[in-house]
């Protein structure tokens, strides 16, 4: 929760969960809310905003599919199937996914990077999903 979710408050999540453990497993989404409720930022959360729990479960998913290790992984494996010239595209939905995209597209011997691309105004009115992605293109040197 704390490196992958970048959960401010992960502490006092990670109690709540050991806490609720103890009398049951938490076997639901809903369950899982439920046990965290207490520890999360509802202030925050609005209409239109992010639900408080949302970094909780970035954070468990990321552990859960290893996503670091297979974005990684696949980077390594793009710059050694692309040919020089080649182009390799990559979107990130959130900061632990690019700042891992951006020190492996900052290695100046191997790609020359191009400029990062973000959605606009219209495209986040018509999907707020996309407000947070990053698009970033390299060329393999």
């Amino acid at each position: 929760l704390r490196h992958y979710g970048e959960e401010p408050r992960w502490r006092q999540i990670v109690t709540r969960i050991l806490e609720a453990r103890k009398s049951r497993e938490i076997r639901t989404t809903r369950e899982l809310v439920q046990a965290i409720g207490p520890a999360l930022d509802w202030k925050s959360a609005g209409p239109h905003k992010v639900h408080p729990a949302t970094r909780t479960f970035q954070g468990i998913r990321i552990a859960v599919n290893n996503e670091l290790h297979v974005l990684a992984t696949g980077l390594d494996a793009a710059h050694d199937i692309l040919r020089p010239g080649g182009l390799l595209a990559v979107i990130t939905f959130h900061s632990v996914e690019d700042r891992i995209v951006k020190r492996a597209l900052s290695k100046a011997d191997q790609w020359d990077t191009h400029k990062l691309v973000k959605p606009g105004k219209s495209e986040i009115a018509e999907n707020p999903r996309a407000r947070s992605a990053k698009l970033r293109f390299a060329t393999k040197v």
